[in-house]
C-alpha cells in the first residue's frame, strides 16, 4: 500500500482526528513550495503558546515549565533548596497533567 493510500485509509478510520501538516520552514523567494509526504502519525498535540508540542513529548514540557516556574519564583540557584525544588516539580506535573491533548493525524513533508 502506498503512503498516499495509507494516509487515505488513517483519516477515513479516525474522520474525529484534526488532520495537520509539519514541514521544515525554509525562506524562499516562492509564496508555496511543493512538497512530499515524508511519513505520518497518529498522535495527539496541544499549542501552549507558539510551539507544538505532541503526545511523547511531555519531559521536554515538563522541563520548559518547571525551568519557567523556577525563574518566576527564584533569585539564584544557591537559594533553593530541595524541598522547593519538589514544589516546583509537582506544580509542572499538576500542569502536565491538565493538558487538554487534541487528537489528530501528523503529515510530516519534506521539500
Amino acid at each position: 500500500m502506498s503512503k498516499k493510500e495509507e494516509l487515505a485509509k488513517l483519516i477515513l478510520d479516525n474522520p474525529e482526528h484534526e488532520l495537520i501538516f509539519m514541514y521544515p520552514y525554509s525562506e524562499s523567494d516562492y509564496d508555496l513550495t511543493m512538497g512530499t509526504i515524508s511519513w505520518f502519525e497518529l498522535t495527539e498535540y496541544y499549542i501552549p503558546d507558539d510551539r507544538v508540542w505532541f503526545k511523547g513529548e511531555e519531559d521536554e514540557l515538563f522541563e520548559e515549565w518547571s525551568e519557567n516556574i523556577f525563574l518566576e519564583k527564584c533569585n539564584s540557584f544557591d537559594d533553593v533548596s530541595e524541598h522547593e525544588i519538589d514544589l516546583i516539580d509537582k506544580e509542572a506535573q499538576k500542569m502536565i497533567d491538565k493538558i487538554k491533548w487534541t487528537p489528530c493525524i501528523v503529515v510530516h513533508i519534506s521539500s
